[in-house]
């Protein structure tokens, strides 16, 4: 079993059980020193969709699930490993209590800076309020410009 952190749709408890049906959601966390970006164009999006990038004083936060082997797997081939997103571990997230958990998490192999279409964007807002990410996070979301 790993803690994957998900950050964009896949904080979506419906979404992870329909690409992961093992998944197990276990909380939220905050991962410091990256920003929610959209580095990546999607034809099926119509528009940019999530990755996070690199930037000191800033965090992004997510949703952390426990996954099997096989939804790892699973996941990857959704997320198209190697060549749209990697996968990165070894990286330290927060509790909203403070406490430290390692996880791992999708980097997007960055082709640029994309606006997300409102339909895209709208789910990512739905998401995070229904997993229970801070309301404060949820409102710069909701200020994200999208098509």
């Amino acid at each position: 079993m790993s803690l994957y952190f998900a950050y964009g749709l896949n904080l979506s408890k419906r979404q992870m059980k329909r690409v992961c049906p093992s998944s197990q959601f276990k909380g939220i966390a905050r991962l410091p020193g990256y920003r929610l970006a959209f580095t990546r164009y999607s034809k099926k999006r119509k528009g940019g969709v999530a990755s996070i990038e690199e930037v000191e004083g800033d965090s992004v936060w997510g949703a952390l699930y426990e996954l099997t082997e096989e939804d790892v797997d699973a996941l990857d081939e959704a997320e198209g490993v190697p060549y749209a997103y990697r996968r990165v571990g070894n990286m330290e997230a927060f509790s909203p209590d403070g406490l430290r958990t390692e996880v791992w998490t999708y980097i997007g192999n960055k082709t640029g800076n994309f606006t997300p279409h409102k339909d895209y964007l709208r789910q990512l807002v739905s998401a995070a309020r229904l997993v229970g990410l801070p309301q404060e996070y949820i409102d710069r979301l909701g200020q994200i410009r999208a098509l």
